[in-house]
């Protein structure tokens, strides 16, 4: 299986994945754009209306609360969609800072899907490596992509899964929500000076690569020669080749450096692996064309 040709059939035609187990808070008033851009991780002030970001929410000593993605209707509307069991501690860490600000939040049935190779519906932005659009309708004209597939996609392109990959607490600097969900041209947000300290240090102690090599390696602690360098997360298997997503310490996180674990040599590559250019579907689709001519 050609990792990227796989990712590239998302593309092809258009269609659509339900988010399972997200829920949806509205965040409503004249201090919203504000109030949240003085919370978050991201820049709001880059956020045009229809248009969507990753973001997320730390603690003083810049420390995972939740992560999501947040959606603009207006200056005075936004959606915060996330996992929804992480919906009571993004509530109380909002709480903690909301004193007279003109903002009220309330939680809505609202299901949502992300919509692949879409011009038209929802609310646009960047995730799972692709421009996509995040919608709280289905469409009969879009095809629906497997729980497979969607794995797939999250895996490749580095997506951090709480309880997963990261946990509730952990630093985020020792996340890929660093990548995806942190703006450091911004102003001043709970965490935001630790955050900014280690970024322009010396970086995380811990980051996430993928790994990748012959043989299937478990979860758990990763050795090299009895010391150990990092974590394995999650793993996933293509043919002969075992992708890792493995946390590995600063020392060792070199692009393409090979690593000698069980006596099989293992490969670092950072996230995301694929590169989903127009340049570069086009290039794959052509050669998987004459391939399939001849």
């Amino acid at each position: 299986m050609n990792i990227s040709n796989s990712i590239h059939n998302i593309l092809r035609k258009k269609s659509q994945y339900p988010l399972i187990n997200y829920s949806v808070l509205k965040v409503i008033g004249s201090d919203s754009a504000s109030f949240l851009n003085g919370q978050l991780t991201s820049n709001i002030k880059n956020l045009n209306n229809r248009l969507f970001q990753k973001s997320a929410l730390t603690d003083v000593k810049g420390r995972v609360v939740s992560d999501f993605f947040l959606l603009k209707e207006s200056d005075e509307t936004f959606y915060i969609v996330l996992n929804t069991n992480h919906v009571k501690e993004t509530l109380e860490r909002i709480n903690l800072f909301l004193i007279s600000e003109d903002v009220e939040i309330e939680s809505l049935d609202y299901k949502v899907f992300v919509l692949f190779n879409n011009t038209s519906n929802g609310f646009k932005g960047k995730a799972f490596n692709l421009d996509i659009s995040l919608s709280f309708e289905s469409f009969d004209q879009f095809e629906n992509i497997s729980n497979e597939e969607f794995s797939l996609l999250k895996f490749f392109s580095g997506e951090t899964e709480i309880n997963k990959h990261a946990q509730v607490g952990d630093l985020i600097n020792n996340t890929f929500l660093v990548e995806s969900s942190v703006s450091f041209s911004k102003g001043c947000y709970p965490g935001q000076e630790t955050i900014s300290k280690i970024h322009n240090n010396r970086g995380p102690a811990y980051f996430p690569v993928c790994l990748v090599g012959s043989i299937k390696l478990e979860n758990g602690p990763l050795e090299v020669n009895s010391k150990k360098i990092g974590n394995i997360k999650e793993s996933i298997i293509i043919n002969d080749t075992a992708f890792h997503y493995a946390d590995i310490n600063r020392e060792n996180r070199i692009e393409n450096r090979l690593l000698r674990i069980k006596d099989h040599d293992f490969k670092i590559s950072y996230f995301p692996i694929t590169n989903n250019s127009k340049e570069k579907i086009s290039e794959d689709l052509y050669d998987e064309a004459v391939a399939e001519f001849h």
